[in-house]
Formats: structure tokens, sequence, C-alpha cells
């Protein structure tokens, strides 16, 4: 069976695709740095009300704590607009037809063909499979343009192909 996919890569997608990239292969380094973050929160925190501090310090201390809160809550989405930034022109479609032993992608009139081999991890979420090449390369297929199949037997099919079981991850 042949199954093929047409993937839009919106802010929303890439979102998507650096989230599962922090929940998988970069769970262990994500949770030191979100544990760093918190400190210096709390530290930026407690000089605010140090009275033996200058006002040009505690500005200062201000604008540090909301920069840090920000990047530690919206992290996700600040460096999914980072990724879609980083997008060659004309990659924003791709389409995807999965063969047997390798997958070929099509972006902009370019046609690469993959190995089933070079896939660390395949993972999915409610909206997305996401293929995990290392901690710094993905693929993010839709499950909503998936054709050829339904999505469970498409699961069955890249945990045939791969090896590896289908990592179920939220968001």
């Amino acid at each position: 069976m042949e199954y093929s996919c047409h993937t839009i890569c919106d802010r929303r997608a890439m979102t998507a695709l650096v989230r599962a990239l922090r929940k998988t292969v970069r769970k262990k380094a994500t949770r030191r740095i979100k544990i760093l973050g918190w400190i210096i929160c709390a530290l930026a925190a407690m000089m605010l009300v140090v009275p033996d501090v200058s006002p040009p310090m505690r500005g200062l201390n201000f604008v540090a704590l909301v920069v840090i809160l920000v990047v530690q809550i919206w992290g996700d989405s600040i460096n999914g607009w980072m990724a879609q930034r980083n997008v060659l022109p004309g990659a924003e479609l791709w389409s995807t037809s999965f063969y047997p032993d390798h997958y070929e992608c099509r972006i902009a009139g370019a046609t690469t063909s993959w190995s089933y081999e070079k896939i660390v991890l395949v993972a999915e979420s409610r909206e997305y499979f996401f293929f995990i090449m290392g901690k710094n390369h993905a693929q993010i297929y839709q499950k909503s343009q998936l054709k050829g199949g339904t999505v469970d037997s498409f699961r069955g099919f890249l945990e045939q192909r791969t090896g590896k079981a289908v990592e179920r991850i939220s968001g």
C-alpha cells in the first residue's frame, strides 16, 4: 500500500515540531534548562525586594525576570517562529510519498529520497507524525492530509518499516 501526505510548514506546525523534539530527544537537556531558568527567576524576584538595590539595577532585574519568564512559558512558540524563519523559500509546502523501502519528499521542484533507517524516533501528536532524525533535525507530517489509508494503518506501516514503536506525545 502506498501512502502520501501533503504538509504545510507554517508557524503552528513548526511549533509542534519544536515541542516534539523537546519532549523526546531533548528531554533531559530541556529539564536542566527549565530548572536553571526557574532558579534565575527566583533570584531575580528576590533582588526586586532587596532594599539596598539601586533603581537602575532593580529595573534591570525586572526586565531580566520578564524576559526569562516569557522564554520559560512561550519557549516552544518562540523556537517554532525562529525555525520557520529558517525554512528555505519554496519549502513551505511539501508532498511526501511513502514506499516499502524508502520515502520521497518533494519541495519546490526538488525531490529527496530518504531511507527509513535514518529515522531515530517516530512520534505522534493529535495532529501530526514526527520523524526525528537527531536532536536538531526532524520532519513533520499532517495526519489530516494523509492519503492511502487510515492513520492507524499508517502507524503500523511506520512501525514495521522503522522497527521502532511510535511514541505518543501530548500537545
